[in-house]
């Protein structure tokens, strides 16, 4: 897939990456943002609860989350993201390659796992394809409107 392409799909989308541990946040953001990728805003939380009220406060494309965090996993926040209905897109990026925390991130509607540390090509094309996902899904929901 061609850089710019990639980067075009999510101009004006707004990403959350929820990682307890700063590096990690600002290490998945350097690599967006060296790759030319220029999305609406990229926000950051140190837990699940801080991840919440990112939610309340804007609407959130695409969720990049970790899932060993103190308090609640990301696990635990993708299903609050689902039971409040949200149609944010969710990309896991753990270092637990745990065939049950895969198997519940599908159940969940994760659309990727991918395991730390990610290359920038890889973690590139998870979101590229998250982005695909969050157009398709707005194209639905404005279908689902005009058939109403």
């Amino acid at each position: 897939m061609a850089i710019d392409a990639a980067c075009r799909r999510v101009a004006y989308m707004n990403l959350l990456i929820v990682d307890d541990e700063y590096y990690s946040v600002e290490g998945i953001r350097q690599k967006l943002l060296a790759s030319g990728m220029e999305p609406g805003n990229i926000h950051a939380a140190y837990s699940a609860e801080q991840a919440r009220a990112v939610f309340s406060e804007h609407k959130v494309d695409i969720l990049l989350t970790d899932i060993e965090m103190p308090k609640q996993n990301g696990l635990e926040l993708l299903h609050w993201v689902r039971n409040e209905r949200y149609s944010t897109v969710v990309i896991i990026i753990t270092s637990h390659a745990n065939f049950d925390y895969a198997s519940r991130a599908l159940r969940l509607q994760s659309i990727e796992y991918l395991l730390k540390p990610v290359e920038g090509p890889q973690l590139l094309e998870a979101v590229s394809r998250a982005a695909e996902q969050v157009r398709e899904n707005e194209r639905k929901e404005q279908q689902r409107i005009d058939a109403e």
